[in-house]
């Protein structure tokens, strides 16, 4: 039958179609997965040089906290042992600063000692030197006449007549000399109790040179107090026998720098003014 055929194959040739259509369509929808996988896989590739380089990124973060921690560590264990030798100073320092002190009062005392002292001594060199320039008072009798040898009054003793005129008579303290008819032996009789009844000589004064021993002797006695030098000291440490001895506790005192020049500069100062004063004394000597 025609009629069916015709039907028949318009139907086929419609599927046909339609299947071709369908191809197409799944053709289409296969490329568009393609270019999705190709895209993906580029994208994976990206990501996973991504992830190696933040990888690897990581690996120097992860060193680097190490050794910053290590480093921080070292920087505390640093940081204590500073602050510990902070301490010490600051220590040091109040003991230093406490015997500089200690040791400026001791040598101002010891100049005014030594300044007075040779005041002292200038002036009773001057009173020596004006009493010796005095002349000593005549001696008179009660007749007013100064005493003298009586050989020098009597013509006969400077004649050669001492034997025969005046006999010595070593018993008698008084006069050495018999009395005779001018009274000259009188006269030196009262002479000599005038003397024996005038007040005593002064007590010698003593000499320069025993005057300087005895300063020096006061000088060593206060030089005592010194640095030891025999000791080993240590850095920002000044031991004195004084504050060895005592073992004086003092309060928490910065010392400032100023303070610190001040202080050696005067010390600087006095040691000079002794050593100088050492010297007019060896060369006084």
């Amino acid at each position: 039958m025609p009629g069916e055929e015709e039907v028949m194959g318009k139907e086929v040739k419609e599927n046909n179609e339609a299947i071709v259509h369908c191809l197409l369509e799944l053709r289409k929808q296969r490329d568009d997965l393609e270019y999705l996988l190709e895209k993906q896989l580029e994208e994976k590739k990206t990501l996973e040089m991504e992830m190696e380089r933040l990888t690897y990124k990581l690996c120097l973060i992860n060193k680097s906290m190490g050794q910053r921690a290590k480093a921080l560590e070292n920087y505390n264990e640093t940081i204590g042992e500073i602050e510990q030798q902070y301490e010490k100073l600051k220590q040091n320092a109040l003991e230093l600063k406490t015997a500089l002190a200690s040791e400026c009062d001791q040598l101002d005392s010891l100049i005014n000692k030594k300044t007075s002292t040779e005041d002292a001594l200038g002036k009773d060199d001057v009173d020596e030197a004006s009493s010796s320039t005095q002349a000593p008072p005549a001696i008179s009798s009660s007749h007013g006449s100064t005493l003298h040898p009586h050989w020098e009054d009597s013509p006969s003793t400077m004649s050669g007549d001492v034997g025969q005129n005046h006999p010595i008579h070593p018993t008698n303290t008084e006069c050495v000399c018999l009395p005779n008819k001018d009274g000259r032996c009188v006269r030196e009789k009262k002479a000599s109790k005038m003397i024996q009844a005038s007040p005593p000589a002064e007590p010698e004064l003593p000499t320069k040179l025993e005057k300087d021993q005895i300063g020096l002797r006061s000088e060593e006695k206060s030089d005592q107090v010194r640095v030891k030098e025999d000791d080993p000291v240590k850095p920002g440490h000044i031991i004195l026998k004084r504050s060895a001895e005592k073992g004086a506790q003092t309060a928490d005192v910065k010392l400032s720098p100023e303070d610190a020049d001040a202080m050696k500069a005067k010390r600087d100062q006095l040691s000079q003014a002794i050593q100088q004063h050492k010297e007019s004394h060896r060369r006084s000597l």
